[in-house]
């Protein structure tokens, strides 16, 4: 599920911890970790209100996946709210996330003020956030390994036609050899054998 971090309850996230039907996937739009930068993005939360919300989904749904959107180089941001923006997802720790830098869009709030953070900056804070999102990533998608999880079956690979695709409860793709009638739409009980920063390997379980 997704959802605007003022509008997520804690009674939602319960019904997401009881019912067995909800897949432990949560989209949590974080944008920034600097609360005056939120604040001119008209976001209605504060930082500290957003991990409360994180805290509070890891301590109640178990096997969680927890991702995110983020912007660097919004008007106006400093070298610090960018450091605090890394410094958040340090903590968070989020399984994945969208990235982007700031670009204007015409008839918005931010449209009105001047981008006056020089492109190549904007790049460097980018890449900077995307290669510390990724070791993220690759660290909690091996905390995968020997686990099995179940995936839905959703086709071939596009990397390989000798390879399935699925998707596990927590949203993961996951890459595996089938067993000659899997097919899209099955669930299939899958062994994690190796693990990067976008993708699961693995194998059906029981079939050695």
């Amino acid at each position: 599920m997704t959802s605007h971090p003022k509008d997520l309850s804690r009674s939602l996230v319960d019904l997401m911890a009881d019912e067995p039907r909800v897949m432990p996937h949560i989209h949590l739009p974080m944008q920034s970790g600097s609360n005056r930068i939120l604040k001119k993005m008209g976001r209605q939360y504060s930082i500290e209100h957003y991990m409360s919300i994180v805290e509070y989904i890891r301590a109640t749904v178990p096997y969680v996946s927890l991702t995110t959107d983020l912007i660097v180089g919004f008007p106006s941001e400093t070298e610090e709210e960018y450091e605090a923006t890394l410094a958040a997802v340090r903590a968070i720790q989020f399984d994945a996330a969208f990235m982007f830098r700031y670009s204007i869009r015409p008839g918005t709030t931010a449209a009105k003020e001047a981008d006056d953070i020089p492109e190549a900056e904007k790049i460097r804070r980018l890449n900077g956030l995307i290669a510390l999102q990724q070791r993220i990533s690759v660290e909690r998608n091996q905390r995968e390994l020997g686990e099995i999880r179940y995936g839905m079956v959703e086709g071939t690979s596009r990397r390989s036609r000798e390879l399935l695709r699925a998707r596990t409860e927590g949203n993961k793709m996951v890459l595996f050899k089938g067993n000659g009638t899997t097919g899209a739409g099955q669930v299939v009980p899958i062994r994690i054998t190796s693990a990067d920063a976008f993708t699961l390997h693995g194998e059906i379980a029981g079939s050695h």
